[in-house]
């Protein structure tokens, strides 16, 4: 019931309603007064909540991230040889191996939250060790993703009040997409495709086809090294990921408010983030 109720509010307010690993449930993004309002209905109802404040309790918010970010472990027995990836891909239930994650940014103290990203979790399809195949793994996801898309539609988790960035495979352009979910935002990031950044090499093709089927599009595995990249005007699109390490945070990023930070739910990168207006990318759906 108490999930219920969450939903039901985050729905009216364009929030989201977290359910970590740990257990219990987290209201994120809602309105100040629709979250006292919530916090009122608890008590009433004598359970337990809190109410968190931001930045004051910022601690708690970063403890929760770090907590629910732990990857789990695979059993060295599971990594198959390079010949059997396609086979296992093939093999692997309908959802798995990818998830919906949340993008967003500190404004005005509190947490906005500003889209949903449908992506594949590459290491749900272990390679060989000594070998650099993750590519090749996430690939064979993302293809799978995209057909999920096309003949089954949506997560059902997705936030309709909220844009979704659909993660795409190591290929050339396809002759076709899914269309996008219903919803236009003007002047903010609209449904992306999230190309891996070796596709660049293809971006007027992309930005044809992205662009005649309603999408908009943004790039993933950005570096320091290519930080100069991360602008509309260099490579088209609305967002830049990168995964946050401290070379990240020290590179001089020409529009550090199109950057997504992948893997930093630390203090570190959540001040790095408020600072430069840039956004987070965390598994919370």
């Amino acid at each position: 019931m108490a999930a219920s109720l969450l939903e039901d509010v985050a729905q009216a307010t364009a929030g989201l309603v977290w359910r970590p690993r740990q257990g219990g449930f987290w209201l994120l993004g809602t309105t100040p007064g629709a979250a006292r309002d919530t916090l009122a209905l608890f008590e009433s109802m004598g359970w337990p909540a809190r109410l968190l404040l931001f930045p004051a309790d910022i601690a708690v918010l970063e403890a929760a991230l770090a907590g629910d970010a732990a990857p789990s472990a695979l059993p060295a027995a599971a990594t198959p040889g390079l010949i059997g990836i396609e086979e296992r891909a093939e093999g692997m239930p309908a959802g798995t191996g990818q998830s919906l994650a949340t993008i967003w940014r500190w404004q005005a103290g509190s947490p906005k939250l500003l889209a949903q990203r449908w992506m594949v979790e590459a290491e749900a399809l272990p390679t060989p060790p000594g070998r650099d195949w993750a590519g090749h793994a996430h690939g064979l996801l993302a293809s799978r993703l995209l057909e999920q898309a096309a003949r089954l539609g949506w997560p059902a988790a997705r936030k309709h009040k909220w844009p979704l960035l659909l993660d795409m495979p190591w290929m050339p352009p396809p002759r076709s997409l899914p269309a996008p979910p219903p919803g236009v935002w003007p002047g903010g990031c609209g449904h992306a495709l999230v190309l891996p950044l070796p596709a660049a090499a293809e971006a007027g093709a992309w930005v044809a086809l992205a662009a005649a089927h309603g999408w908009q599009l943004a790039w993933a595995g950005l570096t320091p090294a290519l930080a100069h990249l991360a602008t509309p005007q260099r490579l088209p699109g609305r967002l830049f990921f990168a995964e946050y390490n401290p070379l990240v945070a020290s590179a001089a990023w020409p529009a550090p408010e199109c950057l997504v930070l992948q893997g930093g739910e630390g203090r570190e990168a959540l001040d790095f983030a408020a600072k430069h207006g840039s956004s987070l990318c965390s598994r919370v759906c």
